[in-house]
């Protein structure tokens, strides 16, 4: 018996006697089916993903068979719960399990009388090469064996070594309906209340519903949406109900997640954030307009649940600013800019290549099958996914990405499923870029409209219509114009100036009217958009600022004018040091210069 005490992880027998094993709800016909194949003398396996209730099955009728309702070849018998992980991690060589495992058969053989096992990781077997020892254990033990696993490696195992199909059948379960996920947090719900536990209202029963089938669509239900009534309850003072508020709180706590976004009682002021974002993406209104309205739609609870929170597809030249909206919406969604997931699609260009993203079935290095796309999704459970340069991917590419966008998951060469439900994606493309390059400055709103049209000509030619007509909307990025680029060159000379060297020394920075003009002049092309306008500022501007620093070291508070000199922007110490909280914000005047409401005809303060 020490032998089998060895490999026993719980007594589910002496568990049911002290009314410990929670009962199961929802899952009466899974009972059935898995009781009759115990009666029948087969050894049922249950399949299915992490967290659909596979354990909870294997419980209830352990509960049941205690109460005398049970299968009769349980009847009398004691279950016990064995982890093979647990034991065979514990042993130093590989090999040893080829000799421990024959001892417990042995010892169940010798001793198992009047035993059952639950084996809640009998997959594990297969890692091992154990498929033959399983074998044996149905045949010398007298007694029910119950397994569980993950589809995938129990379907492999059972294909793989014929005998055990003789003794082991699997059981496939599938993830509850949202209404049937419904009825058991509410059962939940009560029996935790008749126990003396929590009190939990109506509503807060049905938030974790909402919240978990939203934003963690990879883990399933009912387990995340259980787990969140839990740690919502262990946060509430004794005494007090568990409300939907606890809930959410929670929630965004656990997965830090902005309030704003999930909270119903948080209202939403969508011409403050469309002001917000104009303020970061200069002169692409129409743009702006498109992304308010997706975060409009994702708080009202309007977005279909079937597929990704959102997918776009944003066009325009390069430089224009496609790539910053995307890490905008990441950090004034999900409260985080690393919430940005960003691809290169400009390195998938051969047939191929869709095995390299979605994953290879054919290879057998796990990195390899379950795929790149794989990779970099897992930690981001929700937030944005840029797919740079869309049109330079293979078009078999295309189509991978197509199934996405329609199911809201993807099925990797590995055979997982992994859901995208909570992932917004943002395809930007130069395609179309023929048209718009050479554009000059200042398009009036029936150009604007000509040019969309051509623009959407250009793309059919890059693009199938089907792909085409899966995106949430088409972003068009207009080519920007000179009010924008000077807007964009004040916010980069305010992004430099909050640089640690400056407000360290707690330095004052004003720029003439005329270098910012210079800056704008020469860090934009018309093909290119404002792509240079940072290197522009770094050999000029930067270097400008360091000389003058390093050669005269001036005191804390002390004003530097960025002057032009001879087509060169001259650095210079003026005036006597100032009292200055230098904390990067822009002076009124500033702001409403970016707005475009007035040109600068004073020397700007930065810093």
């Amino acid at each position: 018996m020490k032998t089998i005490k060895q490999w026993v992880e719980r007594d589910l027998s002496a568990a049911a006697r002290k009314g410990q094993l929670e009962p199961a709800f929802e899952v009466g016909e899974a009972v059935q089916v898995v009781s009759e194949l115990i009666e029948a003398g087969r050894n049922p396996i249950l399949v299915g993903d992490s967290g659909i209730g596979k354990t909870a099955v294997v419980h209830e009728i352990v509960r049941q068979s205690h109460a005398g309702r049970g299968p009769m070849r349980l009847a009398g018998r004691r279950v016990l719960q064995l982890s093979l992980q647990r034991r065979l991690f514990a042993m130093r060589q590989r090999n040893e399990a080829y000799e421990d495992v024959p001892k417990l058969i042995e010892a169940l053989h010798k001793f198992g009388r009047g035993l059952a096992l639950f084996i809640h990781d009998i997959h594990i077997a297969y890692q091992y090469d154990l498929e033959e020892q399983l074998c044996a254990l149905a045949y010398e033990f007298d007694g029910p064996v119950i397994g569980e696993g993950p589809e995938r490696a129990i379907s492999a195992m059972l294909e793989d070594t014929s005998g055990l199909r003789q003794h082991y059948t699997p059981v496939r379960l599938t993830e509850p309906s949202l209404e049937q996920t419904l009825r058991i947090l509410q059962a939940w719900g009560r029996r935790k209340t008749e126990r003396g536990g929590r009190v939990f209202t109506i509503d807060a029963l049905e938030q974790p519903l909402t919240l978990t089938h939203r934003f963690l669509a990879r883990s399933r239900l009912p387990r995340k949406a259980i787990e969140l009534l839990d740690q919502a309850a262990a946060r509430c003072v004794k005494g007090q109900p568990v409300t939907t508020g606890k809930v959410i709180d929670r929630f965004c706590a656990a997965h830090q997640t902005p309030q704003i976004l999930v909270d119903p009682a948080v209202p939403l002021d969508l011409e403050e954030l469309r002001r917000s974002f104009e303020q970061e993406i200069l002169g692409q209104s129409q743009a702006v307009e498109s992304i308010v309205n997706m975060i409009g739609v994702l708080k009202a609870g309007l977005s279909d649940l079937r597929r990704p929170l959102g997918v776009f597809l944003l066009v325009g030249q390069t430089g224009v600013g496609k790539t910053h909206i995307a890490q905008l919406l990441a950090k004034h969604l999900f409260g985080r800019g690393d919430r940005l997931v960003r691809i290169n699609m400009a390195d998938y260009p051969d047939d191929g290549d869709a095995a390299v993203l979605f994953g290879d079935p054919t290879d057998y290095r796990e990195a390899v099958t379950r795929g790149l796309l794989t990779s970099r999704l897992i930690g981001h459970p929700f937030g944005v996914v840029l797919l740079d340069e869309f049109e330079k991917a293979n078009p078999k590419v295309h189509d991978r990405f197509l199934q996405l966008i329609d199911e809201g998951e993807f099925v990797n060469g590995a055979g997982e499923t992994i859901s995208c439900r909570s992932l917004i994606f943002m395809a930007t493309t130069n395609a179309g870029n023929e048209v718009q390059r050479g554009q000059i400055f200042g398009f009036s709103a029936g150009n604007r409209r000509n040019l969309a049209d051509k623009v959407r000509v250009a793309l059919e030619k890059h693009f199938r219509f089907e792909l085409l007509n899966r995106f949430d909307g088409i972003v068009q990025f207009m080519p920007l114009s000179q009010q924008a680029i000077r807007g964009i060159a004040i916010r980069e000379l305010e992004m430099l100036c909050r640089r640690i060297g400056i407000k360290q020394r707690g330095l004052r920075v004003m720029a003439e009217p005329s270098v910012i003009d210079w800056i704008a002049e020469r860090g934009f092309d018309p093909n290119y958009g404002a792509r240079i306008l940072r290197r522009v500022i770094e050999r000029h501007v930067t270097t400008a600022l360091a000389g003058v620093i390093v050669r005269e070291s001036p005191a804390p508070g002390s004003r530097i004018q960025l002057v032009l000199e001879d087509r060169t922007v001259v650095a210079r110490v003026v005036g006597n040091p100032v009292q200055a909280e230098t904390n990067g914000e822009v002076e009124p005047t500033i702001q409403a210069r970016k707005a475009g409401k007035i040109r600068p005809t004073t020397a700007p303060h930065f810093s």
